[in-house]
């Protein structure tokens, strides 16, 4: 089933405006595969495309904030460079799995995933059922990367579903996480005025905005 899940996240991000070159510089699929994949397009998504921005910067901290807590889950890792692909390791349990010279590691060996917003966890996966949402491919694709699925089964509709909720152009919010979050770029500092979590681009930032602001 992470084949289906697979195929239905790379077929939304091809309906929210991704070209077949975007798609294959973010996915470990090949060009014939991806094609395959996007012959058809959901209809609802690609008149939603329309409406899309580019990263504003409260789309910025949403980003990053989903970066650091629910991908890296507040490690210290860094976005995949182009080596990787972006879309084989948007997940947090994929992000992190050891190498094993192109197999999938034992079930046994893989980080548990944690709750988070898009509804991956927590949830019975569909069993038997090609997804027709992308909550259902998440739920399917999570399934599958937590038995050791290769490549990544979950990342494509998850990275779907953010920028659908955040109403950001895909190929705009891939280019902002991959080469602007990082541990020594945007990431999620505390505090020292409110001992607060805040979003800043800069690692020597030590007070969030409104602490910041304040006269002493």
């Amino acid at each position: 089933m992470n084949n289906a899940s697979q195929r239905f996240g790379v077929q939304a991000l091809r309906s929210l405006g991704l070209r077949i070159t975007e798609l294959t510089e973010m996915s470990p699929q090949s060009v014939a595969t991806i094609k395959r994949y996007t012959k058809t397009v959901i209809p609802e998504l690609r008149v939603m495309a329309t409406a899309l921005t580019g990263v504003s910067s409260q789309q910025r901290e949403i980003l990053t904030d989903f970066w650091v807590r629910i991908i890296a889950e507040n490690r210290p890792v860094a976005p995949p460079v182009p080596q990787r692909r972006f879309l084989d390791f948007f997940c947090p349990i994929c992000l992190t799995r050891p190498s094993t010279n192109g197999h999938p590691p034992p079930a046994d060996d893989l980080e548990p995933i944690t709750e988070i917003d898009l509804r991956i966890a927590g949830a019975p996966p569909i069993r038997g059922v090609v997804p027709s949402t992308l909550e259902a491919a998440i739920l399917e694709g999570t399934a599958a990367c937590q038995a050791g699925a290769n490549p990544c089964a979950s990342s494509a509709p998850r990275f779907a579903a953010l920028a659908q909720l955040c109403g950001v152009r895909p190929w705009d919010a891939y280019h902002f996480i991959t080469q602007n979050v990082a541990p020594d770029k945007w990431w999620i500092r505390t505090c020292i005025g409110c001992d607060r979590a805040f979003v800043s681009q800069l690692r020597a930032s030590r007070k969030c905005h409104s602490c910041a602001s304040r006269k002493e």
